[in-house]
């Protein structure tokens, strides 16, 4: 009797599970539980993070010459547009010279420089903070930029209308949606370019701020995709102006450094 009992526990454990049509019934009438993916950051992706922010870092160290990107529609000149940026590196001068800067994605500069497919680089001197306020972030500026900007009405309103009328790195509405690529300065609006002052290469019909370090008229050379940025690279192929030799201690750039505006320092060598 054992042994058939034995041996029937074994024979009914070696069955197939068995699922009645009861079964079925009940299961097919439960609420499915929603499966949520786990969002798993890989070991490299965490290890890009860190790199990232250390870069970060690093680069707070190293200056940045500042320099205005005009361009204008080609529709209509009247529609001036204008972006800093600190990105900008020469690449090389034989056997074609050609520059380099960089431009975050999505932006109304990377459409307008499209449209346009021509473009001014202008290097700004270490006076010419307002400038590079006007045309960068609407984020504001530091308090020392802001007590010298206060010295002029003009400069001050512009600073405060920047982040609406002018092309900026990445720049968002307030409500976080991408900005609108045909934004048209109202009347109300103050033009930073005619408060600055700018004059119309003939050539090209495009803006050119007055009495910066330098001009240079360019065309696009190659357009790259990097990550959440595009790297313009200009074909320079005119030096509007500042390429006549002056006095080194006059002509001074603006940096970038360390988050903050800065100039050159005495010669070491």
């Amino acid at each position: 009797m054992a042994g058939q009992l034995l041996q029937s526990q074994a024979s009914s454990s070696t069955r197939p599970f068995h699922v009645s049509s009861r079964t079925l019934s009940n299961s097919s009438t439960a609420s499915p539980v929603p499966i949520t993916p786990v969002q798993r950051v890989s070991a490299q992706e965490e290890g890009d993070k860190i790199t990232s922010e250390n870069l970060r870092k690093v680069l707070r160290k190293v200056p940045f010459p500042v320099v205005i990107v005009s361009t204008n529609s080609p529709t209509d000149p009247t529609q001036r547009r204008g972006i800093t940026v600190s990105s900008f590196t020469s690449i090389s001068l034989q056997p074609i010279p050609l520059i380099a800067f960089c431009v975050k994605l999505p932006s109304r500069a990377s459409v307008a420089l499209h449209e346009s497919n021509q473009f001014v680089v202008q290097f700004l001197a270490e006076d010419q903070i307002a400038h590079s306020v006007a045309f960068s972030s609407s984020v504001a500026p530091p308090k020392e930029v802001t007590k010298r900007l206060a010295q002029d009405k003009d400069i001050e309103a512009l600073v405060q209308e920047a982040g609406e009328q002018t092309l900026i790195n990445g720049d968002k509405t307030p409500n976080g949606t991408s900005p609108s690529p045909s934004h048209v300065t109202t009347q109300d609006e103050l033009d930073p370019f005619d408060v600055l002052g700018h004059h119309v290469d003939p050539e090209s019909n495009l803006p050119v701020l007055d009495n910066t370090l330098g001009a240079i008229r360019c065309k696009p050379h190659r357009v790259l995709t990097v990550g959440d940025h595009e790297m313009w690279i200009g074909h320079v192929e005119k030096v509007l102006y500042g390429d006549i030799p002056g006095d080194p201690d006059q002509e001074k750039p603006l940096l970038y450094h360390d988050r903050s505006y800065r100039k050159v320092g005495r010669r070491i060598v």
